[in-house]
């Protein structure tokens, strides 16, 4: 009986067996190494692009930090220039003047000076304790000056200008002046956000805000202070009576004082615009002529 079962029995052949493994292994094995070359692949992309992002990242934070350097200086000299100009006209003592000029003398060395640097330039601004003591350009556009300094160089901080649509030396019934404003800086429009302190518009001596054109020296009364989702509605430079009463009724309801100033058809107004907090909001300031040529 046993014989009988040996000679019965099967031999089994694992050849095939193995060398299936053996195929299979070696196929995970390829596939394994096209799937690291792919994850590495991606990863290497992954890092390149992110390294270029932190490299333009960092060049454009170098970039405006040069901008705002720059333009904090030059809004030094400009302010420097200003005070050395008027200082210079007043102390020329041995200059004799037969009779009144039209434009008073400092004016005009003012602004030939501003002139020889910027054709754009029509006045000066000044508002009590801000940081604001600068030179107004206006362009053919509301555009140019968003990034462009008083020299006419690129520069992402601007410079304050006035509205295209505005005359200088005669005034619009609106008057607009734009500028940024920028977080933990003093550049631009950015402290004009003082305004909104009660301590400040308190003060009666910050009520006036002072503008200086080719031919006057001018006072502007304070009448309304407010932050207002993004409009165009107060940006309108020449109305009829119906639009110009419904813009002073806006602005009055709108104002965080009542200021009690009277404001009538006819009167001269001067808006100062600026972001606020976002660039859905504005922070807007509203004056009228009160004065010209004050001492």
């Amino acid at each position: 009986m046993s014989n009988n079962n040996e000679n019965n029995t099967t031999t089994v052949d694992f050849s095939k067996l193995r060398d299936f493994i053996k195929e299979n292994n070696e196929y995970n094995k390829t596939i394994k190494k096209k799937k690291k070359k792919i994850v590495v692949f991606f990863i290497n992309i992954i890092t390149i692009v992110s390294l270029i992002a932190g490299g333009i990242g960092i060049k454009l934070l170098l970039d405006y930090k040069e901008d705002q350097e720059e333009t904090k200086k030059l809004q030094q000299e400009l302010a420097d220039k200003k005070e050395t100009i008027i200082s210079m006209v007043e102390q020329d003592i041995q200059k004799e003047i037969d009779e009144i000029p039209v434009v008073d003398p400092k004016i005009t060395e003012l602004f030939d000076s501003l002139l020889k640097d910027n054709n754009d330039a029509v006045a000066w601004l000044k508002l009590n304790n801000t940081d604001i003591d600068t030179p107004i350009v206006q362009s053919d556009n509301n555009e140019y000056y968003l990034n462009h300094n008083f020299n006419k160089k690129y520069n992402e901080i601007g410079w304050t200008f006035a509205d295209y649509r505005n005359n200088f030396p005669d005034l619009s019934t609106n008057t607009i002046i734009y500028g940024h404003t920028y977080r933990n800086s003093t550049l631009a429009f950015s402290s004009l956000k003082k305004v909104l302190n009660k301590s400040w518009y308190d003060n009666e001596e910050n009520q006036i805000i002072y503008l200086t054109t080719t031919e006057k020296e001018l006072k502007f009364k304070i009448f309304s202070i407010y932050t207002v989702k993004n409009t165009n509605d107060y940006l309108k430079t020449n109305m009829n009576k119906e639009e110009f009463n419904v813009f002073i009724a806006n602005a009055l309801e709108r104002s965080v004082k009542n200021f009690n100033t009277e404001v009538k058809y006819g009167d001269k107004i001067l808006t100062l615009s600026t972001c606020y907090n976002t660039s859905n909001y504005r922070l807007v300031v509203h004056a009228k002529l009160v004065e010209d040529d004050y001492e």
